[in-house]
């Protein structure tokens, strides 16, 4: 179990109240409920598609009748690398399409403890998993998936992925993978304590917390780490997360390029090509990336960056050409972004998810910064 307790510092006669890990929340029940759906699909729709369930949701909840259907409410923390949060909701199917992938370029993996209501998992290897109050599922948010949630919760880890897969002895693929033994179990335990606990928890102890959780959830894959392995994929899967790891330590290079890659990594521009065809080609994910690393330094205020300064240190041609991928690629311009006029944005000033602070998306994005 996590122990935290210990006396506060004191100054003299004065007690130092040390600061707590960041947290954020939101509760549809703030919210017309005429607006709710919007604001649900406002909260996590950078994320994933999402259709409400069946109309007996909020019965199916538990939920008053003055909570309305379309229930979201949750809380988030930040540790370190990691994010912990627990959400409750109604009935919902929630998808992450490749359009998804391909625009946020998220890496990591997210591991889901079910705490109430069972929910099917479709992989986009054509599986379909059964969870269960109490069983973990790791997937991996670099490839699209599909939920079907019954009403119920849910305590929720995102891990960038180079940190898993450095705690792993093997590259396996973690996408759908259902967490089984004693050891997951312990896991299930902790995390459900931490989430008690985190409340509590102040910055200086988050960083030991971190290694501590993912150092537990590699334990728990580990016993499946030889059925999971493909030995030949595995070599090319670890290669190519090499690949794009290199690809996001030189984003700002202008001779970033497929050639200057297949000569760092000693490998045939033939066997580059075919690695990276799954994500779109080289010269795509590159650009790709460098658009995501834009994104989120233009979201934060307190940086002073011109549009126009931003493309030419990140190899583009011109503020125009920049400009013209951003948008197709995220739907509005650097521009809307900078001054906060996106829809997403507009969904969160008006519905509360965040309005004020950062976005549960924007921190994900931040675990890898």
């Amino acid at each position: 179990m996590i122990g935290l307790g210990r006396a506060p510092r004191r100054a003299g006669d004065e007690v130092l109240r040390m600061p707590k890990v960041p947290m954020l929340s939101a509760d549809s029940r703030d919210v017309p409920v005429a607006a709710r759906l919007d604001w649900w699909r406002g909260a996590v729709g950078e994320v994933f598609d999402i259709c409400s369930g069946s109309p007996d949701a909020a019965a199916d909840s538990g939920a008053t009748a003055s909570d309305g259907p379309h229930r979201l409410s949750g809380v988030w923390w930040r540790y370190d690398r990691v994010l912990l949060g627990t959400v409750v909701f109604d009935a919902n199917r929630a998808t992450r399409l490749e359009r998804h992938v391909r625009s946020d370029q998220l890496d990591h993996y997210r591991l889901i403890l079910k705490t109430a209501g069972s929910m099917h998992c479709e992989t986009d290897r054509g599986e379909r998993l059964s969870v269960r109050p109490g069983e973990l599922l790791l997937h991996d948010l670099s490839r699209p998936v599909a939920f079907d949630f019954e009403a119920g919760s849910n305590i929720l880890l995102v891990v960038p992925r180079e940190m898993l897969d450095e705690a792993l002895p093997l590259a396996v693929d973690l996408h759908g993978v259902r967490l089984q033994g004693t050891t997951a179990s312990l896991l299930a335990a902790h995390l459900q304590e931490l989430v008690r606990l985190s409340p509590q928890v102040e910055v200086e102890q988050a960083p030991m917390l971190t290694q501590a959780t993912v150092s537990l959830l590699a334990a728990s894959i580990a016993p499946s780490v030889h059925a999971l392995a493909r030995p030949s994929k595995a070599v090319e899967t670890t290669l190519l997360r090499q690949m794009c790891r290199y690809v996001d330590l030189h984003l700002a290079e202008p001779n970033l390029s497929a050639e200057s890659m297949a000569q760092f990594f000693s490998v045939s521009r033939s066997r580059l090509y075919r690695l990276f065809e799954p994500l779109g080609g080289v010269a795509n994910f590159v650009r790709e990336r460098r658009l995501a690393r834009m994104h989120a330094l233009l979201e934060q205020p307190s940086r002073q960056l011109t549009v126009g300064r931003l493309a030419e240190d990140h190899g583009f041609k011109s503020a125009a050409h920049f400009s013209r991928a951003f948008r197709e690629q995220y739907g509005y311009s650097p521009n809307d972004l900078r001054l906060g006029r996106t829809n997403v944005l507009a969904r969160r000033a008006q519905g509360g998810a965040g309005a004020q602070g950062p976005s549960v998306h924007a921190w994900i994005r931040s675990l890898r910064d």
